[in-house]
């Protein structure tokens, strides 16, 4: 090669082809809900535990009336604890929304409880823009009791009063629905 030669450049490599199957693509999906599946436990390790009486409570709703839990005996109840600054609860609100309006109320309340919040504007302002419906004004003592370490927070209670199940993070429509089944 002499050094008027012009310098020949590699040919670019082949570009992999990417055929990787349905089994390459389960196997994606059954990494991804393992994944899942192991932090939302990681997350709820420390909340009551299912089968475990749900702590009584009383709480005031916006309208001013007060709400006890135990009088909820003989239905289901879905308690959403949430806190007005929390994005997710926003995000999530639509979906325990629509639980609400289509539940039969003599068999499942939905109970959306406002924790950690600055003042009662805050929690007004909050559920109206996102479809909270009658959100009750919650205390420390209910966060300690439900042992609330981030929100969202959702509880399932039988009608005996017990802890069904129990989630942190967001949750979708069907995973409420699928909570509230089993």
């Amino acid at each position: 090669m002499s050094m008027n030669d012009p310098i020949r450049a590699a040919p670019p490599a082949p570009k992999p082809k990417l055929r990787r199957g349905w089994r390459g693509v389960a196997l994606d999906l059954g990494i991804a809900v393992l994944v899942f599946a192991a932090i939302t436990a990681w997350q709820g390790r420390m909340l009551v535990s299912s089968g475990a009486q749900a702590p009584d409570f009383v709480a005031q709703r916006l309208d001013g009336e007060t709400q006890r839990l135990s009088d909820l005996r003989g239905r289901k109840v879905l308690l959403y604890l949430w806190a007005p600054w929390c994005g997710v609860c926003k995000a999530m609100a639509s979906n325990v929304a629509s639980i609400a309006k289509g539940a039969n109320e003599e068999e499942l309340v939905v109970l959306p409880v406002a924790l950690a919040y600055a003042d009662r504007a805050d929690v007004e302002r909050v559920a109206r823009e996102h479809g909270i419906a009658e959100p009750l004004l919650g205390s420390e003592s209910i966060e300690d009791d439900y042992k609330v370490n981030a929100y969202p927070t959702i509880y399932v209670i039988d009608e005996e009063g017990r802890i069904s199940r129990a989630a942190v993070g967001y949750t979708t429509w069907l995973g409420l629905k699928l909570r509230l089944l089993f």
